[in-house]
């Protein structure tokens, strides 16, 4: 399910000035300068986890919360819980959670209010909820005296799973240790916790996910990690040992950034959390492996990831939303709202690591829709074996793909004399035209020298086989048409998860299509400058 927050009195987010944040499916960004908040809203959800977690075991428990209320259980590395509160506000802090519209992967009744606000009491840590009635007033009766008790147990059930989901949560913060990622707690006890789990996994055989991952993420030929042998000194038994192409590799030798992006996936593949909250997940990695490792981090959440960055143009590339969030020079305190980034091309080149790119060797610049189209894109590129010397830069949607776009284009083109463009056609049916706009725009690439193709299908989604959708939502899918609407469809899916399913599908699926054929060409051609 979608949901929609909004904190009140909550550290730097004052009563007059609160966060709402929606955590959809996909990736949302926050992005802000040093000290704005960013970091605090991440925590938030990894402070209040015991609170989500006591709410989550049964529904007489969250019946309790919604009429005499119950104490707030010791928070996640919170020393002083006094600091929880807005320092100049008096009022209690406040997170009210909305369910959205319910989606097609999600059967959970919306039945009852859809709104609930927790107060957590200032004077005395104690915690009540109440529905939102000004919202819903009829609905609100579901958690009165006179309701009837199986309407009652439906709306308990439902706003026992909505804190289930939320307690079901992955913090991974800016401190990260090479060795082992960082926790909250610095509990010496809860790091070797972790490590005897990692090393059973491993024992296990179920760490070939992260493996696999890790292979692909670095373009290692093989990676592996196993237990240290059982004749090791009793010091060294709870090691793991790492090989990268078959050769044996020291743990201090691995690298910084090979190693929190291992530590990291292994946490994840542990946790089977329903939400990822990180910290600037680009640190100590290449500018080409940032928005991939994003990418990889968010297939491991159920539901959805939230990172935080200071790269405007990491959030650009990798998420599929973004929030900025910056500090009232008056009060201090922070605020939060949506943004919609300016999509200067030459700009997002630069943004994008192109000039880390080059320093490897030959790169090209593929142009695409948006972000979803870029995760999606990026898996067959891999398969060809060429993701590492492609950029790929997001237009901005139907927004930028318009006539007379030929100085913007040329930007781009001197910068880098390998461009590529490829976008959908938006046709409903055989016999339909392209839209004029899209036609001028593939006109204004090849009068600067962009090789810009349309697809043949509607989008890129028409392409995919309905073994590899039904793998990923069930028999009830179906493959679409080549020209058939995805949001038209019932069953549908949500196009932020288009990547996963083209992850899935072999090259040879798209090796006949006109997509996958321009996107060979783009892999081979020749590259004009070196």
């Amino acid at each position: 399910m979608n949901l929609e927050l909004t904190v009140k009195n909550y550290r730097c987010f004052s009563e007059a000035q609160p966060a709402r944040l929606k955590l959809n499916r996909g990736v949302t960004a926050l992005i802000g300068g040093n000290n704005s908040g960013k970091s605090t809203l991440l925590r938030l959800f990894h402070e209040f986890q015991p609170l989500f977690e006591k709410l989550s075991h049964d529904v007489d428990t969250v019946s309790d919360l919604f009429t005499r209320g119950l104490p707030l259980p010791p928070l996640k590395a919170v020393r002083d819980p006094w600091k929880i509160f807005h320092r100049d506000s008096r009022g209690d802090l406040v997170i009210s959670v909305r369910i959205a519209r319910a989606d097609g992967f999600d059967a959970t009744a919306v039945s009852g209010p859809d709104e609930t606000h927790l107060a957590i009491a200032r004077k005395n840590f104690h915690c009540h909820a109440r529905v939102a009635a000004d919202r819903d007033a009829a609905a609100a009766r579901h958690v009165t005296a006179g309701a009837a008790p199986v309407d009652n147990l439906v709306f308990l059930e439902k706003w026992r799973k909505v804190f289930q989901s939320l307690s079901r949560s992955l913090y991974i913060g800016p401190f990260r240790g090479l060795e082992d990622v960082w926790l909250a707690d610095d509990d010496a006890a809860a790091r070797a916790a972790f490590r005897e789990q990692a090393r059973r996994l491993v024992a296990a055989g179920g760490a070939g996910r992260v493996c696999g991952e890790i292979k692909t993420l670095f373009h290692f030929h093989d990676f592996d990690f196993r237990p240290a042998d059982a004749d090791a000194p009793a010091g060294d038994r709870q090691r793991l040992e790492f090989f990268i192409n078959g050769a044996p590799v020291p743990v201090e030798e691995l690298g910084s950034g090979l190693g929190q992006t291992l530590m990291i996936l292994l946490r994840a593949q542990l946790a089977r959390p329903d939400y990822i909250f990180i910290d600037e997940p680009e640190a100590h990695l290449h500018a080409s492996l940032q928005a991939d490792f994003i990418t990889t981090l968010s297939g491991f959440a159920r539901v959805a990831m939230v990172f935080a960055s200071h790269n405007v143009g990491l959030t650009k590339i990798a998420g599929d939303r973004t929030y900025r969030i910056r500090r009232d020079a008056g009060t201090g305190a922070s605020i939060i709202s949506k943004f919609t980034p300016d999509i200067r091309l030459s700009e997002m080149v630069g943004e994008a690591g192109f000039s880390a790119q080059q320093i490897e060797g030959c790169a090209k610049v593929l142009l695409v829709e948006g972000p979803t189209e870029i995760r999606a894109i990026r898996q067959i590129l891999r398969k060809l074996d060429a993701e590492q010397h492609i950029v790929l830069i997001p237009l901005g949607g139907g927004s930028m793909i318009t006539a007379n776009r030929d100085d913007e284009l040329r930007e781009i083109t001197r910068i880098c004399r390998d461009v590529y463009c490829l976008i959908d056609s938006e046709r409903p049916s055989a016999d339909s035209a392209i839209a004029a706009d899209r036609l001028a725009f593939k006109a204004s690439c090849e009068k600067v020298g962009i090789d810009c193709h349309i697809l043949e299908r509607r989008a890129f989604e028409n392409y995919f086989t309905a073994r590899a959708i039904q793998s990923h939502y069930g028999k009830s899918f179906r493959a679409l048409g080549p020209y058939d609407d995805l949001r038209a469809k019932n069953p549908t899916w949500h196009k932020v998860y288009n990547w996963k399913i083209a992850r899935d599908m072999p090259l040879s699926d798209f090796a006949d299509t006109d997509l996958g054929k321009f996107l060979q060409k783009v892999a081979t051609a020749p590259c004009k400058v070196l």
